[in-house]
């Protein structure tokens, strides 16, 4: 019997990490099974949000088969991280989806949100090897609106056909065990990593200023920069750029640090910095706005990665092979982090309970130690993370156990059903 053609359709949250990472799904499914011919991205846009042009234009010259879609503005949209966190429920991280199990079950029994009171609680949660503490969960589980939102959609997870998480076997054995013998859930697929490791267009980098920094990092000794970094939505107050800057200071290691700013302000990441600190760090530190990511952790001279720990950072930073010091801002980015010190000795706890917006400030002295630790703290950590690293490309590869879960994935949904 001949196979059938087969198209599909993706749908993208409109922030700007995922994207790229629905493209590469895309990628990979089509050269996966010659039966995928198309693939159409839908991606919605939000008034906070750019149209997709960029990466529109990228693809149509390197894969004709993927067509990228924009969908109309949505007016007086939720808050944006409520969509960016409770309404992705295509590809999660494994431990995230353990989280999202637990909240329906737990709402069986207790139905109510969380409240400061039991913010040091240890909760045993499906998929983790240790007791979670409440105060690394999603912060909007402790809003009503959003509390009841997660919720919603963890109670729907059941009825779907099967769930995509973005992880591999040896990054999170734990959670993939737990769901592998759960016998009344969807089958969950494990594909990851998904990471988009291309040149990503973006009309924020500045080529004069992306050539400068890759000639400069050209230029260091192999793991000698820390590279701090925390993602899009990473806009720190001046108070908290000045420490990190005292912190930079004291701990003497070369840095390339990305200073996001609000781009509804006239701000420039030179504006929030101390009176004399480019002076006094001559030579061995680079500031810069939008960054690079995946071509600065790429870079031989990156040896460290003060990272707000969205899971493309740390997957990146995994596959890279460059350590990470935690620092998590909002959404489920804290859980990350406990994941990567708590429960596999991957990464060095800078903070776990910070939250973005909410006044708290990291002083200097935590962070020229954390900086220290995962710069100096010795070869086992590196060792460990390289060694992950080579598991990432394993899970790949034909006969791999990502590669294996994307074949199963394909075969389940493209079945020909016999009485046809």
């Amino acid at each position: 019997m001949a196979k059938k053609a087969a198209a599909f359709i993706l749908v993208s949250l409109p922030v700007t990490g995922h994207l790229p990472v629905t493209i590469e799904l895309a990628k990979r499914l089509m050269n996966h099974d010659r039966r995928v011919k198309n693939i159409t991205i839908l991606s919605w846009r939000l008034p906070f949000t750019s149209p997709s042009s960029s990466y529109s234009d990228a693809l149509s010259r390197s894969h004709p088969d993927i067509d990228l879609v924009d969908l109309p503005e949505i007016e007086d949209p939720p808050p944006l991280d409520l969509y960016t966190r409770v309404a992705e429920a295509y590809i999660y991280r494994a431990g995230f989806l353990g989280l999202m199990k637990y909240l329906s079950e737990r709402h069986r029994r207790v139905a109510s949100e969380f409240d400061d009171r039991s913010c040091h609680e240890l909760l045993s949660i499906p998929g983790f090897d240790r007791s979670v503490p409440v105060n690394v969960m999603p912060p909007r589980l402790f809003q009503k609106d959003s509390h009841e939102a997660y919720v919603k959609l963890a109670e729907r997870f059941k009825d779907a056909k099967g769930i995509l998480v973005n992880t591999f076997t040896d990054l999170e054995p734990h959670a993939i065990d737990y769901f592998s013998r759960e016998e009344n859930y969807p089958p969950v697929y494990v594909v990851g990593p998904v990471v988009n490791l291309e040149n990503r267009p973006n009309p924020n980098i500045d080529p004069v200023e992306h050539d400068m920094i890759m000639r400069w990092l050209d230029e260091q000794h192999e793991s000698s920069v820390v590279f701090f970094c925390f993602g899009s939505k990473g806009v720190l107050d001046s108070m908290q750029v000045k420490e990190i800057a005292l912190g930079l200071e004291s701990c003497g290691c070369r840095f390339l640090w990305s200073i996001r700013t609000n781009p509804m302000k006239d701000v420039k990441p030179y504006d929030l910095l101390p009176d004399g600190f480019m002076g006094r760090v001559t030579g061995r530190g680079v500031v810069c706005g939008w960054a690079p990511q995946v071509e600065v952790l790429s870079h031989k001279a990156v040896g460290g990665f003060v990272s707000h720990c969205g899971w493309n950072s740390i997957l990146e930073s995994l596959w890279f092979g460059v350590p990470i010091a935690t620092w998590p801002m909002y959404a489920e980015q804290h859980l990350n982090a406990f994941t990567m010190t708590k429960e596999l000795g991957l990464a060095v706890e800078l903070r776990l309970d910070y939250v973005s917006g909410h006044g708290s400030v990291v002083i200097a002295e935590e962070i020229s130690r954390a900086v220290r630790s995962v710069m100096n703290g010795g070869d086992s950590r590196r060792e460990k993370v390289k060694e992950m690293a080579g598991l990432a490309r394993k899970a790949l590869m034909d006969g791999g156990s990502s590669f294996s879960a994307v074949s199963t994935f394909l075969r389940e949904l493209l079945a020909v059903d016999p009485s046809s």
